[in-house]
């Protein structure tokens, strides 16, 4: 039975739990360009189905959710050695700048900013909690398709 004295002791047993578990970056590591590269091609022959997603999200929202990022992570460890307590957020970063360059993404050309704002914003601050990631996307989609078919 549920017994409100308790409350403080549980939530401090939790954040102690949290404290002594969670994953702390312990530092960067430095990624060079052909890493980027080595990465962007080893993802689209070894997981068709991940670049695909990741082309669409950056096409049609201007950036990515957790389910990709994980996807994309599960690459980089298997791909590279490097320690779990490193932050690989710099070739995500790589990935991203080759992939743009090579395909030109929609969402993040200048004249996209402010609608990539209004997405992030929604995403952000309304959406996220309630769907998910790829839920959302496809309401974006559907939103942009009627949109477009009202205007011609």
């Amino acid at each position: 039975m549920w017994q409100p004295e308790n409350r403080l002791l549980r939530r401090e047993k939790f954040l102690a739990h949290i404290k002594k578990h969670r994953q702390i970056v312990n530092g960067s590591v430095e990624w060079n360009e052909a890493q980027g590269i080595v990465l962007l091609e080893h993802i689209q022959s070894n997981d068709p189905d991940l670049w695909t997603d990741y082309c669409n999200s950056y096409n049609d929202i201007g950036f990515i959710g957790l389910g990709i990022i994980g996807r994309i992570k599960a690459h980089i460890t298997a791909l590279f050695p490097l320690p779990e307590d490193c932050s690989n957020k710099w070739v995500m970063r790589g990935l991203l700048d080759e992939a743009n360059r090579r395909y030109g993404f929609e969402m993040l050309k200048p004249a996209n900013a402010k609608m990539l704002d209004r997405l992030e914003s929604e995403w952000f601050n309304e959406r996220r909690g309630w769907m998910t990631f790829e839920e959302w996307h496809q309401q974006v989609k559907l939103r942009t398709k009627n949109t477009s078919d009202k205007g011609d």
